[in-house]
């Protein structure tokens, strides 16, 4: 599996890319806009990612407007829905109008920080990126 674990915070991501590692080959950007270029590349490389980890609050661009531009370019490269990537919104809050936004913007799934190696485990197979 090919995994864009997208957060500003390098702490988070010296965390998360051992634990995505186990599930696939993980790539790191540390901004919104470094992540969107990276899943912009792949699309046109036709070598799109299979799943995508974006945290809910970052500077400059939020981890929502990621995640519609994502979809946005799947629909320009006409990417029909089942062959989209999940995109996996990770989030500090609990709030449900957190959530609730996370799901109206097209993220497939939410995780709750703290992460662990269980809630990926948990959400992967929801989402059937593992088997059973």
């Amino acid at each position: 599996m090919k995994i864009l674990c997208i957060d500003d915070d390098v702490v988070t991501q010296m965390l998360m890319k051992p634990a995505l590692a186990r599930f696939g080959v993980v790539e790191t950007a540390d901004s919104g806009e470094a992540g969107l270029q990276m899943v912009k590349k792949a699309l046109i490389k036709g070598a799109p990612y299979d799943l995508i980890t974006v945290d809910y609050t970052m500077p400059e661009i939020s981890g929502t407007v990621v995640a519609n531009l994502i979809r946005s370019f799947e629909d320009l490269k006409e990417i029909p829905p089942e062959k989209r990537c999940k995109v996996v919104m990770i989030t500090g809050s609990d709030d449900r109008k957190v959530i609730s936004h996370a799901f109206r913007v097209a993220c497939d799934d939410y995780i709750i920080k703290p992460i662990s190696l269980d809630k990926f485990t948990e959400c992967f197979r929801s989402l059937g990126l593992l088997k059973a």
